[in-house]
């Protein structure tokens, strides 16, 4: 088994990859011979931790299925120094991987049982946020802009692996070694990308809030600061809702009602509906007009209509102080709140309308 240990200097730390990153963190991927650990075998286990402004990237090598408990371990050894792995994809097959491969080889308890941030499903949700055609590493990297050498893939290198331990060929081990390494080294960096996660769960503050009106259309915009700056701008629209985000500033836009809603009454039993009016009484009142001008209301019936200006709620938001909500009809698809010159929400309550929309936006996008 070789070892082999590089460095990389990093002479500036993001804000996210400070949030995130503690000397008790430790990078990994390995490399195998084949996706089942039953038919094929670990011959490459890279892992990278920081110390101060130095990344250390270290690789044990195998030279063929005879190293492979030693492989084992030794990277068990090294990781009795750490509190939490972070990978690309490390949770569903690296670390299920080799913990088969230490069952196999009654190796005892791996030590991979520790707190594990993977990557992969954490990234995920953004793939159409930042266009991207697929969610491997190589391709989230291009999005970074982070320059590789290594052009293959891993499953290009397992025909190049089985070469090496024929013709010990120098190039061959370089390409093995350098495909494992990059991958390494591109872990901290994918980490800048989850200040975009950070962001579309409340990673920011509201700065203010006004309402626009072009022609016929309101929108409600607020101006948002992000603390942990995003690497690329975006600009997307569903629906009535926009946002543009650049650095540590966001745009979030929402077209707000303009006409009459419904605003329907839960206890409907206890209601009248007056077809020429187009409105339900409460029957305490209603019993003191002329019966031929009212009829029991039903769920569709019982409601009462209010001209104005009107917010789209969105799920996860609920507006304080048990504001009425209105709606376009019985099936209440879409509830809105009446905005007065009076409105005035908390900043609690805009930051927690602003999540609600930046969640539907991420949900919706295509």
């Amino acid at each position: 088994m070789n070892t082999l240990i590089t460095t990389q200097q990093y002479s500036t730390f993001s804000p996210t990859l400070q949030r995130i990153v503690t000397p008790k963190d430790l990078f990994f991927d390995i490399e195998t011979t084949g996706l089942s650990a039953k038919n094929s075998y670990v011959y490459c286990i890279g892992f990278g931790y920081f110390r101060n402004d130095t990344y250390y990237v270290e690789q044990l090598f195998g030279e063929g299925p005879r190293d492979e408990p030693l492989l084992l371990t030794t990277f068990r050894e090294r990781l009795r120094d750490y509190d939490r792995l972070i990978s690309f994809n490390g949770i569903s097959f690296d670390a299920h991987y080799l913990e088969e491969k230490y069952a196999q080889h009654n190796l005892g308890p791996s030590g991979l049982s520790m707190e594990h941030l993977d990557l992969f499903p954490t990234l995920s949700p953004y793939k159409k946020v930042w266009g991207l055609e697929n969610m491997k590493q190589k391709t989230v990297e291009a999005f970074l802009d982070t320059k590789r050498i290594d052009p293959y893939t891993g499953g290009d290198l397992i025909k190049t692996y089985y070469r090496y331990l024929k013709e010990h060929n120098t190039n061959d081990y370089h390409d093995l070694l350098l495909h494992n390494a990059e991958d390494i080294a591109g872990l901290p960096r994918l980490l800048d990308l989850c200040a975009y996660d950070a962001f579309f769960h409340g990673g920011f503050q509201v700065e203010d809030w006004a309402l626009q009106s072009e022609n016929e259309d309101v929108r409600l915009t607020f101006r948002l600061h992000l603390p942990e700056p995003l690497c690329h701008s975006m600009s997307f629209v569903v629906e009535d809702l926009f946002v543009h985000a650049r650095q540590e500033e966001a745009l979030l836009r929402v077209s707000l009602f303009r006409g009459e809603l419904k605003y329907f009454y839960e206890d409907y039993e206890h209601y009248w509906y007056f077809p020429e009016e187009d409105m339900a009484m409460h029957e305490s009142v209603a019993e003191f007009s002329d019966r031929s001008h009212r009829k029991k209301a039903t769920k569709k019936t019982a409601y009462q209509k209010n001209s104005g200006l009107f917010l789209p709620l969105y799920e996860g938001f609920v507006p304080e102080d048990n504001l009425p909500l209105f709606y376009r009809d019985a099936k209440k698809q879409q509830a809105y709140l009446r905005l007065t010159e009076d409105t005035s929400p908390s900043r609690a309550q805009s930051k927690a309308y602003c999540q609600s929309l930046l969640e539907y936006l991420l949900k919706n996008i295509h």
